[in-house]
């Protein structure tokens, strides 16, 4: 491509921020405190997800583990070019 439109606009800067998973306890506290229908569905979901993850077996979850560690370690920039680095 011999023209880039785009050629010398820097990327905004995207900041990487971990997630945060409540505790069990803070999970239970919030359906707890919601109306009867939605507490129904709220428990549903909850059930569900730890069913689900209660299905893989132990290589599964090192994976999993392993996958999550080395996504939060690398905080690479999907934006980031070397022309953007040198601009």
């Amino acid at each position: 491509m011999a023209y880039n439109p785009v050629d010398g606009i820097a990327f905004l800067p995207v900041e990487k921020k971990i997630k945060y998973i409540p505790p069990t306890e803070d999970i239970d506290k919030v359906i707890s405190m919601a109306s009867k229908d939605v507490q129904d569905y709220l428990w549903t979901i909850r059930k569900t997800t730890k069913i689900y993850s209660h299905s893989f077996n132990e290589t599964e979850k090192q994976a999993i583990r392993d996958y999550e560690a080395a996504r939060q370690k690398s905080h690479t920039n999907p934006h980031t070019t070397k022309k953007a680095l040198n601009s």
